[in-house]
Order: structure tokens, then C-alpha cells, then sequence
């Protein structure tokens, strides 16, 4: 008896998708002038908001950017503080999701389907490239105009220098973080404990738009200048700059596609759950489903801490030690309080003083919510309130002790940005934020039979609106209050 190699035929990535449209067709009957209806819906809404927004904004007297007295180094400064800190915020994130990810429908269709898995993947990775240099393209013409030609140690670089090296910059960061994904799938069980480059990257990249945002204020507050480059000098620069960049993408993306192939099913379903996460908090108009699963995961990236009693004489003292051991554990609420308490004084370089205030105002919001979450656990756990043994009122005003503190010393630490008040109104300030932190923080779950507003423009969910806004409408309001009534 002999055996005789059979050649096994896999099926083309094309084909599969044309048999795939072919069964959702027959499922699909009026499907896509619903789809283009709900677009329009959902465009005409924005654009219609978006300009009554702008509108109000442009008839209430805010004031607006500050032109005089600038120094050039605090805005070359602050341009590359918002390039670095979104720079990390940007590999953070795609290192969370994948950046490649799939979904159930592709697990059960692509993924157990014999064949080559990188020409599957291919066309992925070509939209993740295509959708990272849309992204930079947007931030670098932002950049553009706000910057009015890039103020960078004085060069003046035409905006579509910006945009292309905005671009092309992005699509490489997400090219690289495909080939470190497809490393991951390919390395060794043994080295899962090794150190996260990607993380260590994203981290120092915040860390260096921070120290760029600080040395922003310092210029700022010093007034030192920086030399001008001449506007030959300035325009070789950018396009070197511009060529270099689009050398650097056009790497990343060779590297990329050769390392599609690599990528596993485990590497690829990483991200699916934190996607699903945010395409549910999106679809259900209710954040809590995101930052359910973000404070899930990051529990589980603990593992396991130091034991050590809590002291305290008394129950208040007790959970104030409590407290206080959270914020030392975990260090995000601390990095939170901090960047909020430096962002009123990065503003007042380039606003005047009213919006500054505006912004000081809820920055204080989101500074003081930082520390709330011990708030935040007793009141959304009513086995919590009762194993403990006192009443609600009681546990949620020792819980409010950290954070109206933290509210307290954001005010007095940010005295200097926007509007001078009285210390008598800088109490009022400082409770006017706790308050806003505590209806926020006792907030009952979300309740979806609620009320809903038929408009032209289709169905506002007015009841889970007004549920989400519960805390920073107060802030809102006291923000208002403080930068146009209070003089």
C-alpha cells in the first residue's frame, strides 16, 4: 500500500469574502438606505449642534487667544508637549486594543478558515495604516493652525509639511506596534515576564510631554525667546524632516506586512474584549461599561499586593488610612491631580483669563474625581455600606474628606491661572466642587426605560443623558458662575 500526497486547495481570501457577501445579501433587504438614512440623521445632528455650539460660544464674551506677549519658546514648548503627551496617549492605546484586533464574527469566519493567514490580514493592516495617517493628518493640521506655522524653535513650516509629517509619523508608530504584536505572538512562553517596550515607550513619551508642558510654563512666566532660524534654513529643515518621515512610514510598513503572518489567534483576540468594552459604553450612551472593564483589567495586572493592617483609633481615622494607602497603590488618580493642576496654567499661555477660568474650573472637577474613588465604591455598593456598620450619610461624608481636601488645594495651587478671587470665594470654589463630586460619585446605576424625546432630527435618549450628566452639570454651572457672574 502506498501513500500518495494529496495537495489540499485553500480556498482565496477573495473568495471567501465574495461568498460571505453573497449569504449577508440575502439578509440585507433595505439594510443600506437604513444605514445611509441613520448617516445623514447622525451628520445633520452634529453639524446642526456643532453650530449652534459655536454660535453660542462666539455671542457670550469669553475672550479669546491671547496675541500679546507670547514668547516664542513657551509656544514651541506647548506644541511639542501636545505632539508628545498625544504621541503616548496613542501608543498606550493601540498597545491595549492590538492594535490589530478581531472580532467574534472574524474568529468564526477567517480565523478557522484553512489558509494563509497574512493575505487575510493583509487588508487589515492596510486599513489600520490608512486610518493611523488619517489620524495624524487631522492632528497635524490641527497642529498647523493652532500653531499658525509651527512656531518650533521659530521655523516657519507650511501647514502641508505638518499635515504629511503628522501622517506619516502616526502610521509608523502603528506599524511598529503591529511588528511588536506579531513579536509577542512569536516569542517564547518563558519570556511572557519580560519588560513591555511598548509601555516603557508610551510612559516616557508622557513623561517627556510633561517635562515639554513644564518647561511651557516656565517660558512663559520667564519670558525667554529662541533664537529665529532664517526661512531658508527653516524650509530645507522641513523637508528633510518631511522625506524623513515618509522613509520612516514606508519601513514600518514593509515590516508590518512581512510580519502579518505571524500573528496568532491569541494576539488577535487580545484587544477584542476592551473594544467590545468601548463599542458597548458607545452604542448604550452609558461609560461605565468601559471604566468597568478598564478597572478590571487593571486589578488584574496587580496580582497581588503587601498585607498590612489598617490603623486608625477610631473608625474615621481608619478609613481615612484607607484612603490614603489607595492613592499610594494606585498611582493614576496622583498623575490625574497633578496633570489637572498644571493644565490651567498651559492654557493661560496662549487664552485670556475668562476661558482659563472655565477651564480651571472643571479641571478642578476631574482633579478632585480623581480622588473620589473610595466615594465612588461605597456608594455603588450597598453590602459595602452595610457590613460596615454606620450610616449612609455618615460613610459617604468621611469618604468625601479626601477629596473636597483635594479640591481645596487644587484651588489655592491654581490661584494664579485665570481670574483673582477673594479667599472667601475660593472656599465657595472648593465646595462648589466637592459638591459636584459628590452627586457624581453617588450616582444610582443606569436606568434605560427613561424618557425619550422624539425631535426631527430623530430620538434624543433625554433620560440616560441627564443620568450621565449627574456631577458635571453642577461643575458646569459653578464654572459659569465663577468666570462671568463673579467678579
Amino acid at each position: 500500500m502506498t501513500v500518495v500526497d494529496l495537495a489540499v486547495a485553500y480556498p482565496e481570501p477573495a473568495e471567501v469574502r465574495r461568498t460571505l457577501r453573497r449569504l449577508r445579501h440575502r439578509h440585507r433587504h433595505g439594510q443600506w438606505a437604513d444605514r445611509a438614512a441613520d448617516l445623514y440623521t447622525i451628520a445633520l445632528a452634529a453639524a446642526i449642534s456643532i453650530g449652534l455650539v459655536v454660535s453660542s460660544v462666539h455671542r457670550v464674551p469669553v475672550g479669546g487667544w491671547r496675541t500679546t506677549n507670547v514668547p516664542t519658546a513657551a509656544v514651541a514648548c506647548l506644541v511639542a508637549a501636545a505632539v508628545l503627551l498625544a504621541g503616548g496617549a496613542l501608543t498606550l492605546a493601540l498597545r491595549a486594543i492590538g492594535p490589530v484586533y478581531a472580532g467574534p464574527a472574524v474568529q468564526a469566519w477567517l480565523l478557522a478558515t484553512p489558509g494563509d493567514r497574512a493575505r487575510w490580514l493583509r487588508r487589515r493592516v492596510a486599513g489600520l495604516a490608512v486610518a493611523a495617517a488619517g489620524v495624524g493628518a487631522l492632528a497635524g493640521l490641527a497642529v498647523a493652525t493652532v500653531g499658525v506655522r509651527v512656531a518650533l524653535i521659530g521655523l516657519a513650516a507650511s501647514a502641508w509639511v505638518v499635515v504629511l509629517v503628522g501622517a506619516a509619523l502616526t502610521a509608523a508608530l502603528a506599524m511598529t506596534l503591529l511588528v511588536r504584536q506579531a513579536s509577542d505572538a512569536t516569542s517564547a512562553p518563558g519570556s511572557a515576564g519580560r519588560t513591555d517596550a511598548v509601555g516603557v515607550a508610551g510612559d516616557v513619551l508622557l513623561l517627556a510631554g510633561a517635562a515639554a508642558a513644564a518647561a511651557a510654563i516656565a517660558a512663559d512666566h520667564l519670558g525667554r525667546h529662541i533664537a529665529r532660524l532664517s526661512s531658508t534654513s527653516g524650509a530645507v529643515l522641513a523637508t528633510v524632516v518631511g522625506i524623513a518621515a515618509l522613509a520612516i512610514a514606508a519601513l514600518a510598513a514593509v515590516r508590518a506586512f512581512g510580519h502579518a503572518g505571524q500573528l496568532d489567534r491569541a494576539s488577535l483576540t487580545a484587544g477584542a474584549a476592551l473594544a467590545g468594552s468601548a463599542m458597548a459604553a458607545t452604542m448604550s450612551v452609558d461609560p461605565t461599561f468601559l471604566f468597568g472593564f478598564v478597572e478590571v483589567q487593571r486589578l488584574r495586572r496587580i496580582g497581588r499586593v503587601r498585607r498590612r493592617s489598617i490603623r486608625g483609633r477610631g473608625p474615621v481615622s481608619a478609613m481615612l488610612d484607607a484612603e490614603a494607602r489607595r492613592l499610594i497603590r494606585h498611582r493614576t488618580p496622583l498623575v490625574t491631580y497633578a496633570a489637572m493642576v498644571a493644565l490651567p496654567y498651559v492654557c493661560a499661555i496662549v487664552l485670556t483669563p475668562v476661558p482659563v477660568t472655565l477651564v480651571r474650573v472643571l479641571a478642578g472637577y476631574v482633579a478632585a474625581s480623581a480622588l473620589a474613588a473610595g466615594l465612588r465604591t461605597v456608594s455603588r455598593s450597598a453590602a459595602l455600606r452595610r457590613s460596615l456598620g454606620r450610616s449612609d450619610g455618615w460613610l459617604r461624608g468621611v469618604h468625601l474628606v479626601v477629596p473636597a481636601a483635594g479640591a481645596l488645594i487644587f484651588v489655592v495651587a491654581t490661584a494664579w491661572a485665570g481670574r483673582s478671587f477673594l479667599p472667601g470665594f475660593d472656599v465657595v470654589l472648593a465646595a462648589g466642587l466637592a459638591l459636584a463630586v459628590l452627586r457624581s460619585a453617588t450616582r444610582p446605576p443606569m436606568v434605560y426605560d427613561t424618557a425619550w424625546l422624539v425631535t426631527p432630527l430623530g430620538v434624543v435618549p433625554v433620560g440616560l443623558i441627564t443620568q450621565i450628566i449627574r456631577g458635571p452639570d453642577l461643575a458646569v454651572v459653578v464654572a459659569l458662575i465663577f468666570a462671568f457672574v463673579i467678579r
